[in-house]
């Protein structure tokens, strides 16, 4: 069990999801959920810590592009078993996209973008966290969770899983606005550069960080179609009572 935070210094954005209050006196036992951004920038010390925290399942929500683009990297001998979506199951809020509104610096486009993509998540990432959820229950653990920056569609998926396991929403939410501290103005603006080779609007990037408005559309979304979301992981992840209850004897522990 690990204690002290994982530096990753080719993915900052990388954490452990361990410790985390879940109701009841139980909390979400460290070591085994992670979440993170995009793994192409590991060092081989990265790749020693990575190795040492023996993932057994990846949930990659990159698109194939940006897995093409930014390949992961594993210490040779230890790429985990790895969810992995394909075409249209995953065309919400990407890399390219998010970097092609930076570049053409449209205010009104960029809110549209972020809006349409995180009213979108729950329909986009229902069977994901269907089939991660199966696949945490018959032990595939530890998990990891990412996609390109470990903000957007990692922090919905996470929230849901976060859910599913009774933690509450305001803890969601700061663990969720947590990624704005590894990810935020000044790691976007420095991505964005490099990848169209000059300085990007600060008010357009601001408007890519991490906010609650953001998810709160994701979870108001799932209110509208299902009243709730223990509605909505019951009936579009197929998470019911039973399946809660199984995840949480996988992943929680008592607090002593």
């Amino acid at each position: 069990m690990k204690d002290a935070p994982i530096a990753l210094d080719g993915a900052p954005n990388f954490r452990d999801l361990g410790r985390l209050p879940a109701g009841d006196g139980h909390r979400v036992r460290a070591g085994l959920i992670y979440r993170s951004e995009a793994l192409h920038a590991l060092t081989d010390q990265d790749l020693d810590r990575l190795g040492d925290l023996e993932v057994a399942l990846v949930c990659d929500l990159r698109t194939p592009g940006e897995r093409l683009r930014s390949p992961s990297r594993w210490r040779e001998g230890s790429r985990p078993e790895t969810i992995e979506l394909e075409g249209e199951r995953n065309d919400t809020a990407t890399a390219e996209g998010a970097y092609d509104l930076l570049e053409q610096r449209v205010r009104d486009g960029v809110e549209s973008y972020m809006r349409n993509a995180y009213t979108g998540y729950p329909r986009v990432y229902a069977p994901v966290i269907a089939d991660l959820a199966e696949r945490v229950i018959e032990g595939r653990l530890p998990l990891l969770v990412h996609c390109h920056a470990g903000k957007d569609r990692t922090g919905f998926v996470c929230a849901m899983l976060l859910h599913s396991l009774g933690v509450d929403r305001t803890t969601i939410e700061a663990d969720y606005l947590r990624s704005d501290y590894f990810y935020g103005r000044e790691r976007i603006s420095a991505v964005a550069a490099e990848w169209f080779g000059h300085e990007p609007d600060l008010e357009i990037v601001d408007l890519f960080r991490s906010q609650a408005a953001y998810l709160g559309l994701s979870i108001t979304e799932i209110e509208r179609e299902h009243g709730s979301i223990d509605g909505y992981l019951e009936a579009a992840a197929g998470i019911d009572a039973e399946r809660r209850a199984a995840l949480r004897e996988r992943l929680l522990e008592r607090v002593s």
